[in-house]
């Protein structure tokens, strides 16, 4: 083999070796891509499992007011997060038409209808005039307000 063919040989091995290379690349690329844009799809379906928890509870806590004769406190039972439920009792501070009151306290009205703390960082909660502000990654997903007892998801522009 002369001095010509050998530098062409290495020439076409490292051009094929470069062209694997940018296939194998532009595979990570896509893939990326796609997990990517099912991300906020995976978020909603978290919001929107959460909302059912919450509307459920809260609905539960108005029923257990009106059964006990609408007191300004009800006994409640947190719902357990696990599958052998063990009861937990706390009193529920309740508005005068039965929805649960956070009461500038939206971490324990969390706990109350969730039955867990936060431990998740990048789900934070806040009041503001008696509503409780659900954000994740600080991008506002869900609303309680404890005059009408409605819990909102909120869409992505809001």
């Amino acid at each position: 083999m002369n001095l010509q063919q050998r530098v062409e040989f290495r020439l076409k091995r490292d051009f094929s070796q470069l062209l694997t290379l940018v296939v194998v690349l532009a595979v990570i690329y896509l893939l990326l891509s796609g997990w990517n844009e099912k991300q906020p799809d995976i978020d909603r379906n978290m919001a929107y499992i959460m909302q059912g928890r919450v509307v459920t509870s809260v609905n539960l806590a108005r029923a257990s007011w009106m059964q006990q004769g609408r007191p300004k406190e009800i006994l409640w039972s947190v719902p357990s997060p696990d599958l052998q439920p063990e009861e937990v009792q706390a009193r529920v501070r309740l508005t005068e038409r039965g929805w649960p009151d956070p009461a500038s306290d939206c971490n324990k009205w969390w706990f109350l209808m969730m039955g867990r703390e936060l431990s998740n960082s990048s789900i934070t909660l806040r009041e503001e005039r008696g509503n409780c502000w659900v954000s994740f990654h600080s991008q506002p997903f869900l609303r309680y307000d404890s005059a009408t007892g409605s819990v909102i998801l909120l869409s992505d522009d809001e």
